[in-house]
């Protein structure tokens, strides 16, 4: 298990996160541009305090870190909890299995690239216009709100459109429906 409590910074900085255990790196000063996050057991919190893509980061050259790719507790089915204070990109794939997604933008939206989000629940919270538009997502639960602009959502199967319990972090609030 991971829990790092002082903050992470660099202006350009990849950030690739593996771990046995829960990773919980939830300083709202975190602040680095891409990030990746895969755990075999437990969930992942991470927050940061401006904008943050979801991507690929390349094995290290020690070795000690392999390649991470998108956000994966598909073994643990572990919740995975992203707050950023800007816009939160999704470039690669967020795994949760049978946990839930809660992406939470409190500074602008949330937008996703050919990636693609497989959980049993999603919730979404933006302060911007939410396109979250991979025909290939796969959830059971949806619910989404924006404080400002429309949003987009499309599954590979059928959707329900529900309430979303706050997550345990306090990163995201109860989310009802479909909210613009």
């Amino acid at each position: 298990s991971r829990d790092w409590s002082s903050d992470v910074c660099s202006s350009d900085l990849t950030l690739s996160l593996n771990a046995a255990g829960a990773i919980n790196v939830n300083n709202a000063n975190n602040d680095v541009t891409n990030v990746a996050a895969r755990t075999t057991s437990g969930g992942i919190t991470y927050q940061d305090a401006t904008a943050v893509t979801v991507s690929s980061v390349a094995a290290s050259a020690s070795g000690n870190s392999p390649l991470t790719t998108g956000f994966d507790t598909s073994a643990s089915g572990g919740n995975i909890d992203v707050k950023a204070g800007g816009l939160i990109t999704q470039n690669n794939d967020i795994t949760a299995g049978t946990g839930t997604v809660y992406l939470t933008s409190s500074g602008a939206g949330i937008t996703q690239g050919a990636a693609k989000i497989t959980a049993q629940t999603l919730s979404l919270n933006a302060a911007g216009a939410i396109n979250v538009n991979n025909a290939n997502n796969d959830v059971t639960n949806l619910a989404a709100r924006t404080t400002a602009g429309g949003i987009t959502y499309q599954d590979a199967t059928a959707v329900t459109v529900s309430s979303v319990a706050a997550s345990a972090s306090g990163n995201s609030p109860l989310t009802t429906g479909l909210d613009t």
